[in-house]
């Protein structure tokens, strides 16, 4: 008889009961790290899908913001800042800390501390315009490259998990 055996006879729990216990872990775990695993690819696909809708409304005001700059602050324009503005900033609250942590400020304007923030900060067109520090491209730059690494992030993510 191994050793093994009679510990486990000594506090009389059969061996057959042992691999039982042991299976039902396993297939515990096995159940646990699937369910993590689906979460997981669920709150991946809730944030691109987080991402895409920000990236539209974020492109509408970028294309408006360089519209502006040509043309002026004309009430169509001023319009479409204010309609894509707010609507980037409503999907920014959620997208926000995750897109913020790929910002790369190494080598850039030491004026420029949190370009998502400082972009969106004037209330219409004209204020923007207005408050334009030479700047504005940088922060789109920034803020565009940002977002294009988070969904290089989420694209890797995704492709680890299948």
């Amino acid at each position: 008889m191994s050793i093994r055996h009679r510990r486990i006879s000594a506090i009389s729990i059969s061996p057959s009961l042992v691999a039982r216990t042991i299976g039902n872990r396993v297939k515990s775990v096995t159940k646990a790290r699937t369910t993590a695993k689906v979460t997981t690819a669920e709150s991946i696909t809730a944030r691109r899908e987080e991402l895409v809708a920000f990236y539209e409304c974020y492109e509408n005001f970028v294309e408006c913001v360089c519209d502006a700059a040509q043309y002026g602050p004309l009430t169509r324009l001023e319009d479409s800042y204010t309609r894509n503005r707010s609507a980037a900033l409503d999907k920014l609250n959620a997208l926000g800390q995750w897109a913020r942590a790929f910002v790369r400020l190494e080598g850039k304007s030491e004026e420029i501390i949190d370009p998502f923030s400082e972009l969106f900060a004037p209330e219409n067109l004209a204020d923007f315009l207005h408050s334009d520090d030479g700047l504005s491209i940088e922060r789109i730059t920034l803020t565009r490259e940002a977002l294009n690494l988070y969904g290089e992030h989420l694209r890797q993510l995704a492709a680890r998990i299948s």
